[in-house]
């Protein structure tokens, strides 16, 4: 029989996570500038919901929690109303999606290539709508908003950074 002490080897036990890179460290090391970028990830999908519900309550999520609003909001000019119904939340989530890639690069969970498989899920969901993968509709305006976004991120990511 052989002793089995806590340092001994028998028990190390490789996780394929680097040290201090658990959930505890996440909320020891986040500091006030990470908190507001996520809280502000946070109101962009709340908000980009809400849109959904005053403009577009017909979506899967509100069927599957039955939601039910039968009273849209008239918006005028029609312009704004094209763009609040159409691109207004699709805008959100994204710039929530690249400030959570933001806080978890800075905090070193994500490097290069996690950064461009998570980035890349907005044109990968467009895609799927595209191929009848998933519900929806494919738009190319949605691609051109999404690559302004991640671009509009990239960039001042890097200039803040200096």
């Amino acid at each position: 029989m052989l002793p089995i002490s806590p340092g001994s080897a028998l028990l190390s036990v490789n996780t394929g996570f680097k040290k201090n890179k658990g959930i505890s460290s996440f909320y020891m090391r986040i500091g006030k500038r990470h908190l507001f970028l996520l809280l502000l990830a946070i109101l962009c999908l709340l908000l980009g919901v809400l849109n959904y519900f005053l403009l577009q309550p017909d979506i899967v999520l509100f069927r599957f929690l039955s939601i039910n609003n039968n009273h849209l909001l008239q918006i005028h000019p029609h312009w704004l109303y094209i763009f609040l119904s159409g691109y207004f939340s699709d805008t959100m989530w994204c710039t929530a999606l690249c400030l959570v890639v933001l806080v978890l690069s800075d905090l070193k969970y994500l490097n290069t290539i996690g950064k461009l498989i998570t980035l890349l899920l907005p044109f990968l969901s467009e895609a799927a709508q595209n191929f009848g993968f998933i519900r929806g509709t494919f738009d190319w305006y949605d691609i051109l908003t999404y690559g302004i976004i991640v671009m509009a991120f990239s960039l001042l990511s890097s200039v803040f950074k200096k």
